[in-house]
């Protein structure tokens, strides 16, 4: 499913207000991180993430972004410094 910028861009301005409930740190992108952020996904519908400097220092930003929304089939929201934000593709 594609967002078209302006559901991009709502659900941009909701998420400011979230605080991340994940971070990735030095042991990457687990397939358990991936089942956790899945599940949370489903519940809240916007899930906002954090990459810890550990994990940034070695790591694409935008590359870690990609790969979170395909492998746990959310659709992403924006990918700003080492924040990223995905939205379930059933709960919005």
């Amino acid at each position: 499913m594609f967002m078209d910028p302006s559901q991009k861009k709502a659900f941009a301005g909701r998420a400011k207000a979230l605080p991340a409930l994940l971070q990735i740190g030095k042991n990457g992108i687990t397939d358990a991180f991936i089942a956790e952020l899945a599940t949370l996904a489903e519940k809240r519908g916007l899930v906002k993430v954090r990459l810890l400097k550990s994990f940034a220092e070695s790591n694409d930003a935008r590359a870690a972004a990609d790969e979170l929304a395909s492998r746990a089939g959310l659709l992403l929201v924006s990918a700003i410094g080492n924040t990223i934000v995905v939205s379930s593709r059933t709960k919005q």
